[in-house]
């Protein structure tokens, strides 16, 4: 028996528009759309900025607990609030583009908040796949280090990741960590969350260019080696006027 057809949204994209153009010389096509991208706001934060300012009693993030199945999260109000303690908190310990935040563990509410305050800090995040933090000998992690050589090391859970924390700060001693649950000469998630904010941040803000590196991320190594790759805040707001177009 035939497998009934799926039904499909009916989404209103834009028609594609493209010019070809053959190479005489290598007999390629060149293919380039005629549309032009959506007008978007300078970068992520200033996102963040208007739709906090539009709807800050509706959630952003929604995360269901592991203990009864219920969601929570974070509305766009207190996401804006919270991302901007974070990003204080890296102007105040001297953060710059040259020092990025790495996590080593998976998608959290935690998670992002740290990533949108490193956005408005003007620190590049590296979001790594827990896979590299956990078991082995942590040689892909290490390399990972020594590509983007980090300044703070976050992990969701302290003692789920200890092993791959403690061989980081064998391998770097200058590296400060920072966890949920803290611990000895750890740094507190929520002390970062919880930082009065000042006019830092908004200068911060407002100095990002498109060019400035947003993230780097890590191919999976299955050749080698991890790769890093950069994404800019440009091109993170392209992906978004592409959509919009």
């Amino acid at each position: 028996m035939s497998a009934k057809p799926k039904s499909y949204l009916n989404l209103p994209f834009t028609a594609p528009d493209i010019q070809v153009r053959e190479s005489i010389e290598n007999g390629c096509l060149y293919l380039r759309s005629s549309l032009d991208p959506a007008a978007v706001p300078q970068s992520i934060p200033n996102v963040l900025i208007e739709r906090s300012a539009m709807h800050p009693d509706r959630p952003c993030f929604m995360q269901r607990s592991t203990v009864d199945g219920s969601w929570h999260g974070p509305t766009y109000g207190e996401v804006k609030q919270r991302s901007d303690s974070i990003a204080q908190w890296l102007l105040n310990h001297g953060f710059t583009a040259n020092d990025p935040v790495m996590v080593l563990s998976g998608n959290s509410i935690e998670h992002a908040l740290l990533m949108l305050g490193c956005y408005s800090a003007g620190v590049p995040i590296v979001s790594l796949s827990p896979q590299y933090s956990q078991g082995g000998d942590f040689a892909r992690l290490r390399n990972c280090n020594d590509v983007v050589r980090p300044k703070l090391i976050f992990a969701q859970s302290e003692p789920e990741f200890s092993a791959a924390m403690a061989s980081l700060e064998a391998h770097n001693p200058a590296l400060r960590f920072a966890s949920i649950n803290g611990g000895p000469e750890r740094i507190s998630f929520a002390e970062m969350a919880q930082t009065p904010v000042t006019s830092a941040v908004a200068d911060a803000i407002s100095a990002i260019k498109p060019s400035a590196v947003a993230k780097y991320l890590f191919t999976s190594g299955s050749s080698g080696l991890p790769k890093a790759v950069i994404q800019t805040h440009g091109m993170l707001m392209g992906t978004i006027a592409a959509d919009e177009a």
